[in-house]
């Protein structure tokens, strides 16, 4: 098959903190995901066999948020913890044809797919804990990123023989958002919140070609479009 893919890179994680007054450090931001095209030129036979497998898979997912440092030591009297990192964008993801030519595209295994195109945000890093005897003060989860446009537009004919398999599959999906974090304290304790899940894009799905699915479960066509979930605010116990 085909596998065409760029991925942002991961935020790194927050540095903890320490002492009387310790601080933590916010987790970085994830990379962005490039933009994707796979460009069918010319007369094309793509066969795949086995459980899962992909006939072409295009694929842009931003990078995941890092999580934020802790402030956690038993002898901190006012602790703060880090902020988790934002997830990446998904970039823009392209199936198309180029020019009038036969194309043919076989899976024969279960939950396999003949065409995915897909454009994912990344996750938010999660906010780390605080403890101070006097405050602390846990940060909140990092907002996530945003799915991109997915278009595919094709004439290529595509068949399934698996169960649960997919012939042209169209997908745009945001991120989920960090959690936030726990603080203890003997007298204040603040949590942290969550933050915005990731929107997903516009999705245009064009066959012309003839999909057949044979198996239980099987969708010739799926266009998509989702948003993401958002994380969990924590508690604060003083």
């Amino acid at each position: 098959g085909i596998f065409a893919n760029s991925v942002g890179g991961y935020g790194g994680n927050g540095g903890s903190a320490t002492g009387g007054t310790a601080v933590g450090r916010d987790g970085g931001t994830g990379g962005t995901g490039g933009d994707v095209t796979v460009t069918l030129n010319g007369p094309l036979t793509l066969s795949t066999h086995g459980a899962s497998s992909y006939g072409i898979y295009a694929l842009s997912l931003g990078g995941f948020g890092g999580t934020g440092g802790d402030a956690s030591d038993s002898l901190t009297i006012d602790g703060t913890s880090g902020n988790g990192g934002s997830g990446g964008l998904g970039g823009t993801v392209t199936v198309q044809d180029s020019g009038s030519a036969t194309r043919n595209i076989t899976t024969d295994g279960a939950n396999a797919y003949g065409i995915l195109a897909k454009s994912q945000g990344g996750a938010g890093g999660n906010g780390a804990d605080a403890l101070g005897s006097s405050n602390a003060n846990a940060r909140n989860g990092g907002a996530a990123g945003n799915g991109g446009v997915v278009n595919i537009d094709t004439s290529a004919n595509v068949t399934t023989g698996g169960t649960g398999a997919f012939g042209i599959y169209a997908w745009s999906q945001g991120g989920n958002s960090g959690n936030g974090g726990h603080a203890f304290s003997l007298f204040n304790a603040s949590a942290g919140n969550s933050h915005a899940a990731g929107a997903a894009d516009a999705v245009t799905l064009t066959s012309t070609g003839i999909v057949a699915t044979h198996g239980a479960g099987a969708a010739g066509l799926v266009a998509l479009s989702a948003g993401g979930n958002g994380g969990n605010g924590n508690s604060g116990d003083a």
